[in-house]
């Protein structure tokens, strides 16, 4: 939120008070009324003291290490790599697991539409590091996949954690979850070429005309490209991780992540759901079919 917009809350505050003297109506008011509007305007002052905090943080210099940020494709298993390394000793991702409930929206929108992060989003992360005192900030901010050169040049210690899962595994889990698959649906909205949907010059025209699922597809294509041109380019700064490695031999996996971070292993280890291996099986022979036949187009016309 903007000076603007908190001056329009703190106006509104002025215009309920001068109402309530001049009408001696305070009795009459609704008191669930009056209470959840002074509710809002604490919380909208709480999220404007937070966003000047980040804009401070920004001027800041940086702590020796980190932030380790954990990116990928949505539905690639980002989730569960956060889960495992908050169970590191020194490592400390602040949302305990969750995604930051401020800036996974604001960092994911600059992405879609092909745009740098700000000094708001830079000082955001300086802030969480020193909230985590003596750890090492983790973040699960899996779009930051297309930032990770600009947080690189505003991080120099910082280090991305690119996880890849197996094609028909995302698509099953993107299809479960709606709200992923949106993207697609909603292409139009946002420009292109669109290296995070997956579009570019040469398969635009394709990508209009085929379905959600493949669109999925390309969108994951695009990802896995990304994550590997970054491994090439920033060699000590990338490590890809295979979620069927991490889910077939989690210790060994785990230790040679945390060698790369520079940690020590000392860890609990996370129960993995094996379940999440199976769930291609819920595709049909038809959807497979299209899934083949999108790889098959990134492949040849990218």
């Amino acid at each position: 939120m903007g000076y603007g917009s908190l001056g329009c809350y703190i106006n509104g505050v002025t215009i309920l008070i001068v109402y309530i003297i001049i009408t001696s109506e305070w009795k009459g008011m609704s008191k669930r009324i009056i209470i959840g509007f002074f509710k809002s305007i604490g919380a909208q002052f709480k999220k404007a003291v937070f966003y000047l905090n980040c804009y401070q943080y920004y001027y800041k210099e940086n702590s020796n290490e980190g932030p380790f940020f954990i990116v990928g494709v949505g539905r690639s298993g980002t989730h569960f790599l956060c889960k495992i390394l908050n169970h590191v000793n020194g490592l400390n991702d602040y949302y305990e697991g969750k995604e930051s409930p401020l800036f996974f929206g604001k960092v994911t929108r600059k992405a879609v539409h092909n745009k740098r992060l700000t000094r708001l989003h830079i000082g955001y992360y300086r802030l969480l590091q020193s909230k985590v005192n003596d750890d090492i900030l983790i973040d699960q901010t899996h779009p930051n996949l297309w930032h990770a050169e600009q947080l690189i040049s505003a991080f120099p210690h910082a280090k991305f954690i690119v996880i890849e899962r197996e094609l028909e595994q995302v698509i099953t889990s993107m299809k479960k979850h709606k709200y992923v698959s949106q993207w697609g649906e909603d292409f139009n909205k946002y420009p292109h070429p669109n290296p995070f949907l997956g579009t570019t010059k040469n398969n635009l025209e394709i990508y209009q005309n085929v379905c959600t699922l493949q669109r999925n597809v390309f969108k994951w294509y695009s990802h896995i490209l990304k994550g590997r041109q970054l491994k090439n380019c920033y060699p000590h700064h990338v490590y890809i991780l295979k979620y069927d490695d991490l889910s077939k031999n989690m210790d060994l996996e785990v230790t040679n992540l945390c060698n790369f971070l520079g940690v020590k292993s000392d860890y609990t280890e996370v129960e993995f759901n094996k379940d999440a291996l199976t769930k291609k099986r819920n595709l049909t022979p038809e959807e497979k079919n299209m899934i083949k036949e999108a790889i098959n187009m990134c492949m040849n016309i990218n």
